[in-house]
């Protein structure tokens, strides 16, 4: 946790200017961001026309408190994103302010949240404080999840709920008893991921998978996840129905799928392997040797899965591995996109 708030805080301190991405999170969270385009598609002040600088300081401060209706309705029409980082954000802008390095200091808290997560995780797969240990400083010091922290985006919160999310699965498999609160607790991971990043739905089908496959002659168990996923989506939507708009707005920006595509994508996808242990050139070669070792695992489960199914260890392993995986897949299907995001 030291390391990772350690590493955060020092480059923190040097951010000096906002990126184009911290502007656009601040005006969602300052419930200004509708207003901006539709006075830039109008023309209206202060766009096309000389105005005092408070003109336009005026989108970076707070509209009204507790807006989240409003700002669930502008990411919807206007954005690409679920709101519950924005609604977050927006608490956060309210007790500390709007500055340059407000937004990124959430994301430093987040991401000790989730260094210590993963320890939790890593110690619940291997069940050795020292392989926990290294997981969590591997993603303490990794390039991928630094870049992550520097922008004032929902990408960290997406791994921190991700992390929350693997520990409750987890648990519920690795348990006797089919426990109300931690289905509880697990539907309020599951609205939380999918009002935190749409490609979280990435992230929870490997993980059924991972249910059904170690719940086989537990019905009641099975039944109740899908109960408790039904739920969950259909919560998420109640709590944000514009979604369908974001979907319809970022297809009409999808690259058209061709093999040149398809190829540029996937060597993206091991680049950003590789960059999650920032060295370069070397960072391709750990890539597809990651990549490898993924897939070894998923075809060795495949080919031995019943045959270990009751194995305590062997469960946590396979999860950890599916997981993996799901990271490899959500980054390639989400670069279709014309906006590829850092989703290390």
């Amino acid at each position: 946790m030291l390391i990772t708030a350690g590493f955060r805080i020092s480059i923190v301190v040097h951010k000096s200017v906002l990126t184009h991405d911290d502007s656009i999170s601040y005006l969602a969270a300052t419930c200004h961001e509708g207003d901006l385009v539709s006075r830039l598609q109008s023309g209206d002040a202060p766009f096309n026309q000389w105005v005092p600088a408070s003109a336009w300081k005026e989108f970076l401060s707070i509209k009204s408190s507790g807006c989240f209706i409003s700002i669930s309705y502008d990411l919807g029409h206007y954005d690409m994103h679920p709101p519950l980082y924005f609604w977050v954000l927006h608490f956060w802008l309210l007790i500390f302010g709007v500055g340059i390095t407000t937004g990124v200091w959430l994301n430093v808290l987040t991401a000790v949240l989730t260094c210590l997560g993963i320890w939790y995780l890593a110690r619940q797969i291997f069940d050795d404080g020292r392989y926990a240990g290294i997981a969590a400083v591997i993603w303490a010091v990794s390039a991928g999840p630094l870049a992550a922290t520097l922008e004032s985006r929902p990408y960290e919160l997406l791994a921190l709920v991700t992390v929350i999310y693997a520990i409750q699965m987890g648990r519920i498999v690795d348990s006797k008893r089919n426990s109300l609160f931690q289905f509880i607790f697990l539907f309020l991971t599951l609205v939380a991921g999918l009002l935190t990043h749409y490609i979280f739905v990435l992230i929870v089908v490997p993980a059924s998978w991972f249910m059904l496959l170690f719940s086989v002659k537990r019905l009641r168990r099975i039944l109740l996840y899908s109960g408790v996923l039904c739920v969950s989506l259909l919560s998420a939507y109640l709590l944000h129905q514009n979604f369908w708009y974001s979907f319809v707005g970022q297809s009409q920006r999808m690259l058209t799928l061709s093999g040149g595509v398809l190829v540029e994508k996937m060597w993206q996808t091991l680049q950003t392997l590789g960059q999650f242990f920032g060295v370069y050139p070397f960072n391709i070669a750990v890539g597809i040797m990651v990549l490898g070792v993924i897939i070894f695992f998923i075809v060795l489960d495949w080919r031995q899965g019943q045959r270990y199914a009751h194995s305590h260890s062997r469960q946590k392993a396979v999860l950890f591995f599916y997981y993996c995986c799901s990271l490899v897949i959500l980054r390639h299907i989400f670069c279709f996109g014309r906006t590829c995001r850092q989703s290390t």
